[in-house]
């Protein structure tokens, strides 16, 4: 495999980290907690433009995915939130709070999945309104810190961060 760099550059948020950040038609956008909002980057690096989001501020942990090319949906730790949010227009579509201290997320069809810090259960929510459709819970997935998931047709893997454990499961529903 062979590539060419396209460019490098820095970003002033230290904690950029990949569920932090994602890619829609070749833009780069990055949560920033610190100043409350997301960032949006050309990919050489220059600020196009800023999505506000009160919602992070002083985040602890933070993840965003891109459901589609018009939306993000954003999770914050902290305030034990997670919202959707239109790239274009930065309206909040939706905001779900009965999930504490969500950690890792990820999008999965018309479905974000989703697992709270300390508590056995990936939750199943609809990106389009934000409603939990289905849990499945596991004595394995209590504990530890599951930060990001990562979904391959109907297997999901959990790295748990601090006991050095990777967990699969096979969905159904």
């Amino acid at each position: 495999m062979e590539g060419e760099l396209i460019t490098s550059w820095k970003h002033p948020y230290h904690c950029c980290y990949s569920d932090m950040l994602v890619i829609i038609n070749d833009n780069v956008l990055i949560a920033d907690p610190p100043n409350s909002r997301i960032t949006t980057y050309s990919l050489k690096g220059q600020v196009l433009h800023y999505i506000p989001c009160p919602y992070l501020a002083n985040s602890e942990h933070v993840s965003i995915r891109d459901p589609d090319n018009t939306s993000l949906i954003v999770s914050s730790y902290k305030h034990s939130k997670v919202f959707k949010i239109d790239s274009t227009t930065h309206e909040v579509l939706w905001t779900l709070t009965k999930v504490k201290k969500p950690e890792g997320l990820v999008s999965y069809g018309e479905y974000i999945l989703l697992v709270a810090h300390n508590n056995n259960t990936i939750y199943s929510i609809n990106s389009i309104t934000g409603d939990i459709v289905s849990q499945m819970a596991h004595d394995d997935i209590a504990g530890g810190y599951v930060f990001s998931l990562e979904v391959s047709d109907s297997t999901v893997l959990l790295p748990k961060y601090g006991s050095n454990e990777v967990i699969f499961y096979k969905m159904t529903y």
